[in-house]
């Protein structure tokens, strides 16, 4: 019964159109041959269609919607089922749902946006942030720096959700926990170290006006996200994860309904955002095109997006900021998931091939071989895309 299918045939922009009419798809631009780009589409659709029926068989998920984009254009964008079946809602290309750590790539450019304009010091250490505004954390603090909290080398462990479930407030998690290393000697990923680093992004921008409790804290950032990168990069579908309505005049509700919605409210930066495929190709583009958005508007510098790509910032791991690195098929990749919603972004940097997915998920014990689909079918697909020359 939930054999409902929407696809959304996105057209290629003339100028590939004509490249592929003149060479036949057999031709050389550039010394090297160029793939034929439909045909690809229409392979590369038949594989998610694939993967839709194995799982839905499977009873696996309500519905999933898929988008890839190839050299800086939206090559395909399918969608299948339901968002939310209970209600009849079904899934398209411009369904939003939550993307849980798939949104950490949004707050590492975020991070990028506002070094460029001076506005952080992606390298200083806390100490002096922290002594301005009177926040007080223990020592270990004091020597960290925003590109280790986004690396997550700052020595900040995984926190244990029933510690996240005990505060609200960022800073008194800080306060209660154990540093296991000292900050820039290890990777060790943790959620925690992200929420960390969104908060103290929008400390550096709000301490000069007062800002230094967390529910400011909390909606100046999202105010950050959505100013600084949701809206230049045209992400028209998307929108951070809502924070205003956990207070009320100053007053934190913390309901359990709120806790089972989005937890702790101070974890909010970890998974901040809910988005479209389409927004997410979007996203994946200006990466490509190295801080260049769809439509050419420069949201973030060539060397602040590059850098983020670097393993050599999570100390030789196979991880950047915000991304981690396959190194045997040298493509970047982040996954995520939030409640029901299951998300992954995927990118070569080199060819521009990228898939974003996200899943309406039924059995989440099925979660991990639905992704290791996903990436069956794109590792695939950037070998012919490779092997056909688009270098």
């Amino acid at each position: 019964s939930c054999h409902y299918v929407e696809k959304l045939s996105v057209k290629l922009s003339s100028n590939i159109e004509t490249m592929i009419d003149a060479a036949s798809c057999q031709g050389a631009l550039l010394h090297s041959q160029r793939p034929c780009l439909p045909d690809i589409r229409t392979r590369l659709e038949s594989k998610v269609i694939a993967v839709w029926d194995k799982h839905l068989r499977h009873d696996s998920f309500n519905g999933m919607a898929v988008s890839a984009v190839v050299n800086g254009k939206v090559i395909s964008a399918q969608a299948y089922g339901f968002r939310d079946a209970a209600r009849d809602i079904r899934a398209t290309p411009h369904t939003v749902f939550s993307l849980g750590s798939s949104g950490k790539p949004f707050v590492s450019m975020l991070s990028a946006v506002l070094a460029d304009e001076g506005l952080v010091d992606l390298d200083e250490p806390l100490a002096q942030l922290l002594s301005a505004t009177g926040i007080r954390l223990p020592n270990v603090y004091m020597r960290m720096t925003l590109r280790q909290l986004l690396s997550m080398t700052a020595g900040i462990p995984y926190v244990d959700s029933r510690l996240e479930q005990r505060f609200d407030d960022p800073f008194d998690i800080c306060r209660n926990i154990e540093i296991v290393d000292e900050p820039g000697t290890r990777y060790m990923y943790s959620n925690f170290s992200y929420a960390v680093a969104g908060y103290f992004l929008a400390l550096s921008v709000g301490e000069k006006d007062g800002l230094c409790n967390y529910q400011d804290l909390a909606n100046l950032f999202l105010q950050l996200l959505e100013e600084k990168v949701v809206t230049p990069i045209g992400m028209k579908d998307a929108r951070p994860e809502e924070f205003q309505f956990l207070c009320q005049n100053g007053v934190q509700l913390g309901t359990d309904h709120v806790r089972d919605e989005i937890g702790s409210a101070a974890m909010l930066p970890s998974g901040p955002v809910k988005a479209s495929v389409m927004d997410t190709a979007q996203f994946l583009i200006t990466e490509y095109q190295q801080g260049l958005s769809p439509s050419l508007h420069r949201v973030a510098s060539k060397e602040r997006i590059s850098e983020r790509h670097d393993s050599s910032v999570s100390l030789g791991y196979d991880g950047g900021m915000g991304w981690f690195i396959d190194r045997n098929h040298r493509f970047l990749h982040i996954s995520g998931q939030w409640a029901d919603a299951v998300s992954g972004l995927k990118l070569d940097p080199v060819t521009g091939f990228g898939i974003s997915y996200s899943l309406s998920v039924r059995d989440s014990t099925q979660v991990h071989s639905i992704e290791m689909d996903v990436d069956r079918l794109f590792i695939e697909t950037l070998g012919e895309l490779r092997r056909q020359g688009l270098q």
